[in-house]
């Protein structure tokens, strides 16, 4: 059984029903600054703060006139000053490693697209819908705007334009965004999100809300260096796909040469490559297992946050359903 004070239930930005946490952990809303300020749903009495601009991207009103995914143009066509650039809508490839696969047409500055919306809004300027075009091409923090799982937050590298089905967030010095990345993907803040929100729509009001411990800029250097460690793990997972645009080589490839290649008494053997594949995927499961308890400890310390607290939060982190469609029959039994 959970027992909360109504009172203390006025820390969650929104006053949800937030009773799985504790009064410590719901007053965590109430005594650090939160991310975005100027977003953030109001809790009274709470320290200011701008750590990030959050921001949502811009609609293109047809998705299917003006974007394609980067394997349907050719590369000389594909950047900042050219016909196609990157799209950040999303996907889910969203966990430190940020994979994006669309472009759009933004050729001549997006003439087409800013003509089409012109021509949508019967004559009105097309910014109502292109939006926040001051943070294109910025490298910031990206996440799905409808996603189910808790760990959504990636780091978006510079060159892209944002949409409005990804929502975004850019830090504000002396905070880089890879330590905001590592911070928003602990176990604590993922905790906090789903009390603010249980389902699975993550707006920019909450996201602003997120409180931000101020001890953040002496661990900086550490959660810069989980992140970038994570994101290396999270962008093996992917670079064995040729449908991605970090493509590097077939996974099969990568561990006959690795692995076989040099030993010139090993056989091509396809069942042999296949039980390095799995081993290798075991290996990544394994190393971000041990990198993101590190940093869940690490945030843990910033909070200061009780072994106690520590325990609820992992237990009701683990309570949530493995998918969209609920829980299995297995974990209701």
């Amino acid at each position: 059984w959970f027992v909360a004070k109504l009172g203390s239930l006025q820390d969650a930005p929104g006053m949800p029903y937030a009773y799985p946490l504790t009064p410590k952990l719901r007053s965590l809303f109430r005594t650090h600054p939160p991310l975005d300020m100027t977003n953030a749903y109001l809790v009274q009495g709470r320290p200011q703060g701008a750590f990030a601009d959050v921001r949502s991207g811009m609609h293109t009103c047809d998705d299917t006139q003006f974007t394609r995914f980067w394997w349907e143009c050719h590369r000389s066509e594909i950047g900042r000053g050219r016909r196609w650039v990157p799209y950040a809508k999303g996907g889910k490839a969203l966990h430190f490693y940020s994979r994006n696969d669309v472009v759009l047409n933004w050729g001549n500055d997006g003439e087409a697209v800013k003509a089409f919306n012109t021509k949508i809004l019967n004559g009105g300027h097309w910014s109502k819908n292109i939006i926040n075009s001051d943070y294109f091409f910025r490298p910031g923090f990206v996440w799905q705007k409808i996603n189910w799982g808790g760990r959504c937050f990636a780091e978006l590298e510079t060159g892209h334009i944002i949409s409005h089905s990804s929502l975004n967030g850019f830090a504000n010095p002396p905070l880089g965004n890879p330590e905001l990345v590592a911070l928003l993907n602990s176990s604590l803040v993922t905790a906090l999100k789903f009390a603010m929100m249980p389902e699975r729509k993550w707006e920019v009001g909450l996201v602003s809300s997120m409180p931000i411990a101020a001890a953040i800029t002496s661990a900086r250097e550490e959660l810069a260096r989980l992140h970038t460690n994570l994101k290396k793990v999270m962008l093996r997972r992917h670079n064995g796909d040729e449908t991605c645009r970090d493509f590097a080589a077939p996974d099969l490839h990568l561990i006959f040469h690795k692995d076989c290649e040099s030993d010139a008494t090993v056989a091509l053997d396809l069942s042999v490559l296949a039980q390095l594949w799995i081993a290798a995927r075991k290996a990544l499961a394994d190393e971000e297992a041990r990198l993101v308890h590190e940093l869940d400890e690490q945030v843990y310390r910033l909070y200061e946050i009780s072994p106690e607290d520590r325990t609820l939060v992992e237990r009701e982190l683990a309570r949530r359903p493995k998918s969209e469609s609920g829980y299995s029959a297995a974990e209701l039994a």
